[in-house]
């Protein structure tokens, strides 16, 4: 009989850098490049199978509004949270910059929770030095990758690699 385990995981960022496609695209595989600003908070759920562990994980994602004057709204979100998800895009270093924002903002209220720092929109770069979020990620002691919600390119290793942590 297989572990079934539930947890909440917030997906956080600047706007507009592809938080919704990046749950659009682990949750069905599908990508859509029509741009609609999340109100509020969105909630997704996928199951993940973890067969080694005998563990079905199911992820209950909250993707979480990126404007940072709705504070009490994402407080609300993160409390409860499990693990995040923190994204930027690759092409806009001002959403790398505000990474940090979003890191102490959810470990406020979730305390401690494991994070994964994903530079979305990889797809748009001819190349992109990864030096700056390796040593972000070194220091909050977690996983970097480089993605891209319309390539499909790491996002599910992202969530896997967060789900793993989860049921450890």
């Amino acid at each position: 009989m297989k572990k079934d385990v539930k947890k909440k995981i917030a997906l956080l960022g600047d706007p507009a850098v592809g938080k919704t496609s990046l749950i659009r695209r682990y949750v069905i595989d599908r990508y859509d490049d029509k741009y609609i600003s999340t109100l509020g908070t969105k909630v997704t759920k996928k199951t993940i199978e973890f067969d080694e562990q005998d563990t079905e994980l199911t992820l209950i994602i909250w993707d979480v509004l990126g404007q940072r004057e709705f504070r009490k709204i994402q407080d609300a979100a993160f409390e409860g949270s499990k693990g995040a998800i923190v994204v930027f895009d690759v092409s806009r270093d001002e959403t790398f910059d505000g990474l940090e924002y979003w890191i102490e903002a959810v470990r406020k209220i979730a305390k401690d929770i494991p994070l994964i720092i994903l530079g979305n929109k990889i797809d748009l770069v001819e190349s992109y030095d990864t030096a700056n979020a390796e040593a972000l990620a070194d220091f909050y002691n977690t996983s970097f990758y480089c993605s891209s919600a319309k390539t499909g390119l790491n996002v599910e290793t992202a969530f896997l690699t967060l789900g793993k942590t989860l049921i450890e």
